[in-house]
């Protein structure tokens, strides 16, 4: 391939999906990776000429609506100026040539896709998480049903949007780039990340049991918060090694991704931190290698104390599908495959065609 170009900004963000993939395609000779923080307008325009697939980050729309000290999981270190990153989003999404988006940071809600449609529809394909289809607000129990999902679209519409509009679509799952080994276990059970309703019933059941040790997450988050909230970047890394900490010292760990069953990145860092998986499992579950009682757990919302006791009794048991599950993972999501996956579908693009790339039972497939 010739001139195949990626544009992006290098960032600090609590997701290590969106802060490694953009970098670590500068290990292919096949493409050109460039981090606009190191260049002004005009080298942009330049670099652009010669482009024949050009490759836009999300990074880049992101950065134009960053506020300085204010957005909490995001860090941009060599930050410009919003109007900058505005000017070169506004320049590459009008550029003529094939062009693929990455939206592996794209939060469907916050990046306000109703009023981006037309941009959207000018993308040749899409690098996304969500090829599989979402539950539909209507079929989001009551009990399980956030605030924010009545003030937003239902993603449902969003995404059957981009699956009209852009032909081509790569399924850009998140990845792990580690592994750790088994740590001892000092609790029970955690529940990491922010308070969706799903966790909320999760935790008020567990709570209720005092044979069931809990992780102290919300209170050593709030504690250190306190501390680092001024220090952005020390703030975000401080976030990612309580979540780590936590989670591998814990014998089991509930992850869900809302009503919506969206495929939140907690589902790969748990294996990678050696800890028994309770999910509520998200849309193409099985699809991805998260198998029920091989290498996880499903959670049982009726019965969720005897559980979570009983996993915790039966410790063996446990730690082999926690073992099962992060060599599973590792194999099937790590960074190095997923680059190589995507740098397949890309020539696929350069030579024109149109193609969807996904998992499937357990393997990765590109439908021409």
């Amino acid at each position: 391939m010739k001139n195949v170009k990626l544009f992006y900004v290098s960032w600090y963000n609590i997701n290590d999906t969106y802060n490694l993939f953009p970098a670590y395609l500068k290990n292919f000779d096949d493409l050109e990776v460039i981090d606009i923080n190191l260049h002004d307008y005009e080298s942009i325009k330049r670099a652009l000429k010669s482009t024949s697939v050009l490759i836009i980050d999300h990074s880049i729309f992101a950065a134009s609506l960053y506020q300085k000290n204010q957005t909490i999981n995001v860090y941009i270190q060599n930050f410009k100026n919003t109007s900058f990153y505005n000017s070169v989003w506004n320049l590459l999404v009008n550029f003529n040539s094939r062009k693929v988006y990455i939206a592996s940071g794209w939060d469907l809600h916050w990046t306000s896709l109703e009023s981006n449609q037309e941009i959207i529809k000018s993308f040749d394909a899409i690098a996304w998480l969500y090829e599989k289809k979402p539950t539909s607000f209507r079929d989001v129990s009551e009990d399980f049903q956030d605030s924010w999902m009545r003030t937003h679209t239902c993603p449902q519409e969003n995404w059957d949007f981009i699956r009209q509009h852009v032909s081509s679509r790569f399924e850009l799952t998140h990845f792990v780039s580690h592994k750790l080994k088994k740590k001892r276990k000092l609790w029970d059970v955690v529940v990491p990340g922010v308070t969706y309703q799903t966790r909320a019933c999760f935790k008020k059941q567990v709570i209720k049991n005092s044979e069931i040790s809990i992780a102290p997450y919300d209170y050593l988050l709030t504690a250190g918060n306190l501390v680092t909230n001024r220090l952005q970047k020390i703030n975000i890394r401080f976030r990612k090694n309580l979540q780590e900490f936590l989670i591998s010292h814990s014998k089991i760990t509930f992850v869900c991704g809302s009503g919506y069953n969206y495929p939140v990145r907690k589902f790969f860092e748990v294996p990678t931190a050696n800890s028994l998986l309770l999910a509520l499992p998200f849309n193409g579950f099985s699809d991805f290698g998260f198998i029920k009682d091989q290498n996880c757990v499903v959670v049982d919302f009726s019965n969720i104390q005897e559980q979570v006791k009983d996993l915790s009794k039966h410790e063996d048991y446990a730690c082999m599908l926690a073992n099962n599950l992060q060599e599973s993972i590792y194999s099937r999501h790590n960074i190095h495959k997923r680059a190589m996956e995507f740098i397949k579908f890309i020539i696929y693009i350069y030579n024109g065609e149109n193609v969807i790339a996904e998992f499937k039972n357990g393997n990765f497939d590109y439908y021409v």
